[in-house]
């Protein structure tokens, strides 16, 4: 993985690695576990779907090791409000 070992090189200057869908769509979500054993990782998914969907999109990017989400607010703010539940100990940004 490319992404990995930029990501290595780099660790000791990152506080985090931001991924977006182009990387996980390419790659598959794996790139996010592997990338979370080097250094945190904030998923930029823009999430922004019914509420269900929106917490079921955090909850698989969290379990495969993202430290963070990006969700939209304009959604409203029970979408907020389920993605934040479904991130744990994770963030939601």
């Amino acid at each position: 993985d490319r992404a990995v070992e930029v990501a290595r090189g780099l660790a000791h200057g990152l506080d985090a690695v931001k991924v977006g869908y182009p990387l996980v769509l390419t790659e598959g979500v794996g790139v996010v576990s592997r990338l979370s054993q080097v250094v945190p990782v904030i998923c930029d998914f823009k999430v922004a779907d019914i509420p269900a969907v929106s917490a079921m999109i955090v909850r698989r990017a969290v379990d495969a090791g993202a430290a963070g989400v990006i969700v939209h607010g304009f959604v409203g703010h029970d979408s907020v409000a389920e993605a934040a539940e479904a991130a744990g100990d994770a963030d939601v940004f």
